[in-house]
């Protein structure tokens, strides 16, 4: 192939052919041109200032290079591509690079770096080792087109915070394959702790552990800045156990899994596991022992740290009410809800002790309010095969209605969720047969576990007792729980609520009526209450209450797209929506279904919202129209066998 020189010297741009004749070479931008000084009969040179008088000065701004009357571009796949020196000239204070395009075209361009992209043709991880325990050994290969690459950092990513670490090689080989393309195998060398205290400085050993890390490659080459493009890389075809979960040492008290998989995308990723040495030599040589289950054990979570849902009031069902089966409630040591379960604390297991280790051997059926995978310490290939072998009760958060849970409960993208996925209405289960691709034998009409309790003692006068106090319960939005306090001050969810607590007409209303109001923020936005501050109203700590007391002890419920307004409804109660931000993706089209199902009015804004309040203070019980719904949409049953009907699920399971 023929070869193409590029270089630069003294202010000027140089390009020499071996053969062919670029005539009439010349630089482009709009109906303007420059042209190049012939050196010899195949070079030719331009200088740096006469590109720069065709850019426009202060922006990005690109010149295309051609040549013959045809205006023919130069393609460097052409060619055998030849750069020997820098191809970066300062000039006007601003650095001009002839680069090569992502489709192979020579031009010149300043203000903006060349892609990386032009240069890297293909990459992979050519082999994962342990080190010593301590470190991490990776080699990757990367085939470079037309340059040699000078450096290459290994990234990794913490999805869940957005904090990255680069890895700087250790070492790089370099072979020409062809005419333009190189092989790089780049070594690296990474200490896990050093690693992880970085992109992962918020660990927190008592509790499940969420984070994964992505894993992607830059680069680096000698003759011109490139992007700091990110290439992401893939899942590695080799097969070996080593490459699927790996334990090191994360300090001299504790191990760290890193539990590989590839993403739906073929994708390189890894879980983590955090486990005490001592329980870490117990779950090891329990994997090596034969299992032999208990069929009557279950256990039974909510989120790790929670037990105020419906896994704390069947836990109470199964420990009062029935000795077939052997219930074990699994919360981590430091929760504020732990009091709940104190009447029953020989059945209560602490998250991650030698107990829970040793009841994950033993157990058939797991019960569980979000995701199946918070009774297991951690996720490993064992872990899940375990957790494979459970008959697994899905208990529910709340009710499902507007809000987009595709995401999360979806059987598709979430196949081992659950066997059987508990409802509270026909109506809800022909959506998650619709919505979440469940079969009909799949889904139960039971009611949630804990509306035994919520509707034990609520009467009419009860609930007009209560008018006086409302509560304000809005959801979370997605992709907005890892924000610093400052992105979420500007987010349309902060705003709007902020605004509300300090309105002149709320607060001269709360005034008149001795109004009692709380604002209590979704769990994922417990983080944020600092932000949120009013002279008259409350903003309650997650922990302090039981959402389920708090139900029971307001007379009027604002939410937005919460299942808790569902909830509430069931007293009887009025519950009013607030919904500003209707146009989202996350909900908008929910919004639009499911308006119909809602035990409430809707409200886009304040103005209209404040004085709607004033009119349910005054009489607080649901409305006609609202019983109808909640009797055909909502909960058929209203009596207090939710937790009878649940239990019969679980014996069916037992056939």
């Amino acid at each position: 192939m023929e070869k193409l020189f590029l270089s630069t010297h003294d202010q000027y741009f140089t390009i020499e052919s071996e053969f062919t004749i670029l005539d009439n070479l010349r630089i482009s931008k709009g109906n303007k041109e420059k042209e190049f000084e012939s050196v010899s009969k195949n070079k030719w040179r331009i200088a740096a200032h006469d590109v720069a008088e065709l850019l426009t000065l202060g922006q990005e701004d690109r010149a295309a290079i051609y040549y013959s009357s045809e205006m023919k571009e130069i393609t460097v796949e052409n060619f055998e591509l030849s750069v020997d020196s820098s191809l970066m000239i300062e000039v006007k204070n601003t650095v001009l690079y002839l680069y090569i395009t992502l489709d192979n075209n020579l031009k010149f361009i300043w203000n903006q770096e060349p892609s990386a992209r032009a240069f890297l043709e293909d990459w992979a991880i050519q082999s994962l080792e342990k080190g010593n325990n301590k470190d991490i050994q990776v080699s990757l290969k990367l085939d470079s087109k037309y340059i040699q690459l000078s450096k290459v950092f290994l990234v990794i990513k913490n999805r869940k915070e957005n904090i990255l670490s680069e890895i700087e090689m250790k070492s790089i080989s370099i072979n020409k394959v062809n005419d333009n393309l190189y092989r790089n195998i780049a070594s690296f060398n990474f200490d896990i702790q050093s690693i992880l205290q970085d992109i992962h400085p918020n660990m927190i050993y008592d509790t499940f552990d969420t984070t994964i890390l992505d894993f992607f490659v830059r680069i680096e080459v000698e003759q011109l800045l490139v992007t700091d493009y990110k290439f992401r890389l893939k899942f590695p075809e080799c097969k070996t156990g080593s490459i699927e979960e790996m334990w090191l040492d994360y300090s001299d008290h504790m191990k760290v899994l890193f539990n590989w998989y590839p993403t739906l995308h073929g994708m390189f990723s890894s879980k983590l596991g955090f486990l005490k040495n001592e329980e870490y030599e117990i779950f090891i040589k329990k994997e090596q022992q034969p299992v032999f289950k208990d069929k009557k054990l279950i256990l039974i979570t909510e989120y790790p740290h929670k037990a105020q849902d419906n896994g704390r009031f069947f836990f109470e069902y199964l420990m009062t009410k029935q000795s077939k089966y052997k219930p074990y409630f699994i919360i981590t040591k430091d929760s504020k809800d732990i009091t709940n379960l104190e009447p029953f604390m020989e059945n209560v297991v602490i998250f991650k002790s030698k107990k829970h280790i040793e009841l994950l051997f033993k157990a058939s059926y797991i019960a569980h309010t979000h995701t199946s995978n918070y009774a297991l310490p951690f996720l490993s290939k064992s872990t899940e095969r375990m957790k494979s072998s459970m008959k697994k009760v899905f208990l529910q958060h709340g009710i499902i209605a507007i809000k987009n849970v595709d995401f999360v409960y979806s059987k598709v993208t979430n196949p081992s969720l659950t066997d059987k996925f508990l409802v509270s209405s026909e109506r809800e289960k022909q959506q998650v047969m619709k919505q979440l691709s469940y079969e009909e034998n799949e889904v139960a009409v039971t009611g949630l576990a804990r509306f035994d309790s919520l509707l034990n003692g609520n009467s009419f006068f009860k609930s007009f007792s209560l008018r006086k106090n409302v509560l304000i319960m809005p959801t979370w939005r997605k992709g907005q729980d890892f924000l610093t306090d400052q992105e979420f001050m500007e987010t349309d969810f902060y705003q709007y609520y902020f605004e509300l607590l300090n309105d002149d007409q709320f607060l001269s209303l709360i005034k008149k009526f001795n109004l009692n109001v709380r604002l209590y923020l979704h769990n994922n936005f417990q983080k944020y209450n600092h932000l949120f501050s009013s002279e008259s109203i409350e903003i309650i700590e997650a922990g302090t209450k039981d959402v389920q007391e708090l139900l029971k002890e307001h007379g009027i419920l604002i939410t937005d797209y919460s299942s808790v307004g569902l909830d509430f409804a069931l007293q009887k109660r009025s519950v009013i929506y607030y919904q500003f931000d209707q146009d989202k993706e996350e909900v908008s089209e929910g919004a639009s279904e499911n308006k119909d199902l809602l035990p409430g009015p809707v409200f886009t804004s304040k103005k209209k919202l404040i004085p709607f309040i004033e009119k349910k203070i005054k009489f607080n019980i649901l409305e006609k129209q609202y019983k109808k719904t909640l009797k055909e949409n909502i909960f058929p049953y209203d009596d207090k066998h939710s937790c009878d009907r649940i239990y019969a699920v679980l014996e069916q399971l037992d056939n």
